[in-house]
């Protein structure tokens, strides 16, 4: 008995800009008995931008919402990208220079906590965890420029390190 199958397996990607990619898999199999030669895979595989991470048990996604300059955006994160990932995102949603803003986060005490690294994005979330919210409000504020006597500005820049 011949026996020949294929079929189309769809996934939905979260690409952590409240956007949907759909990705289309058609892994086939045929072979002389109904067992598969191990050849064809039945797991789709996620090509996509290295700068967004697949979801995980370990790492749940929050849900953050930046507010700057009165406007708000709401979109999931997976704190596992790390802080520099977030700074980027919220300068590309907010068509801002990435290390030109300052970001702080209001912690469990209701307080503004500066967000300004991987170790502080980490305290962020174990402080998140602790009350047991996956959500994250952020305040979105430019840093100052600093003008000479010659007229030249010099702004501020942030570099990507972890701590």
């Amino acid at each position: 008995m011949r026996r020949s199958s294929s079929f189309v397996q769809q996934a939905d990607v979260d690409m952590g800009d409240g956007q949907e990619a759909k990705e289309h898999t058609n892994p086939s199999t045929s072979g002389m008995t109904d067992s598969s030669s191990g050849s064809a895979s039945s797991q789709p595989t996620f090509k996509g931008n290295p700068g967004h991470a697949r979801k995980d048990r370990t790492s749940p996604a929050l849900t953050v919402k930046a507010t700057y300059n009165g406007d708000t955006v709401r979109f999931k994160f997976l704190p596992s990208m790390g802080w520099y990932n977030l700074l980027e995102e919220i300068a590309k949603r907010f068509k801002l220079v990435a290390g030109a803003f300052q970001l702080k986060y209001k912690d469990d005490e209701d307080e503004w906590v500066i967000l300004a690294n991987d170790s502080d994005l980490q305290e962020c979330v174990d402080v998140m965890d602790s009350i047991g919210s996956r959500n994250v409000k952020l305040q979105v504020r430019d840093l100052p420029c600093l003008i000479s006597s010659s007229g030249s500005s010099s702004c501020l820049q942030v570099e990507a390190h972890s701590s």
